[in-house]
């Protein structure tokens, strides 16, 4: 029996549009984790400042976290747990509170 996939895209024109989106986010998130990786931008800039970075929005925090030198998967797994954040929890859904902790914390374990 074959199986019949419906797909959420009326048209390939729709698609396409999509597809081109998706990359052009991609890019964008790519150029600010390197603007990260210099140390040209730090971490309250962007967690303050989400609206200027809309392609951070949906970043995972631990991902975020192991954009900068010196904190690594395990460090990123400390910090998370210290500050309780979820393991699925993204940029966007995180209070003011956890900003600046988590702000703090990449301060501390940064080098």
């Amino acid at each position: 029996m074959a199986k019949v996939t419906i797909s959420n895209y009326s048209t390939f024109e729709s698609r396409a549009k999509a597809v081109e989106a998706s990359n052009r986010v991609r890019k964008e998130r790519v150029s600010v984790f390197d603007t990260i990786k210099n140390g040209s931008i730090g971490a309250e800039n962007i967690l303050f400042n989400l609206d200027k970075y809309p392609c951070m929005q949906r970043v995972r925090v631990k991902r975020f976290l192991k954009a900068f030198k010196g904190i690594s998967d395990a460090k990123a797994d400390k910090i998370m747990a210290e500050l309780k954040i979820a393991e699925n929890r993204r940029l966007q859904g995180l209070g003011t509170r956890q900003k600046t902790n988590l702000v703090l914390a990449i301060e501390r374990y940064q080098w």
